[in-house]
């Protein structure tokens, strides 16, 4: 091994043992000039190595510690708005009206004859519908 990785790998071993994390480390080997590693990631591998190697402990000592003052602040957890589809609500509200969803059978012809005067008259093909409906329920 060369004299350049040795050196890296005791400044590593000891700043493991001091308990700092993978981006302390390569702050710290950047500093010393060791510019072979980018990556946080780079750092645990080489950690990795080290600990199959028997050179430095599974766990990083002090990472209990840290683990404690962590989970003794308080968190803060935000809870995301449940958005829910037209089947989950069941209940689809308009301009002061309820509507419900319900399913017809038509042809395909009659759906894009329905699309297209929806379009002229730029309007939802379901409020569309609704009007038709309406008309057609207030005439009989």
């Amino acid at each position: 091994m060369s004299k350049q990785k040795v050196e890296r790998n005791k400044l590593i071993i000891k700043l493991y043992n001091e308990g700092k994390i993978d981006r302390e480390i390569l702050a710290r080997l950047l500093e010393k000039g060791f510019d072979d590693y980018k990556n946080p990631k780079s750092i645990s591998m080489i950690v990795s190595r080290l600990r199959k190697a028997g050179k430095i402990p599974k766990e990083r000592p002090g990472s209990k510690e840290k683990r404690k003052i962590i989970k003794k602040q308080p968190s803060k957890i935000y809870k995301k708005e449940k958005i829910k589809t037209a089947k989950q609500q069941k209940i689809k509200k308009g301009i002061g009206k309820e509507y419900l969803p319900v399913t017809y059978y038509i042809t395909e012809e009659m759906k894009w004859q329905l699309k297209s005067l929806a379009a002229k008259r730029r309007q939802q093909v379901s409020e569309l519908i609704r009007n038709i409906l309406t008309d057609y329920l207030q005439n009989v």
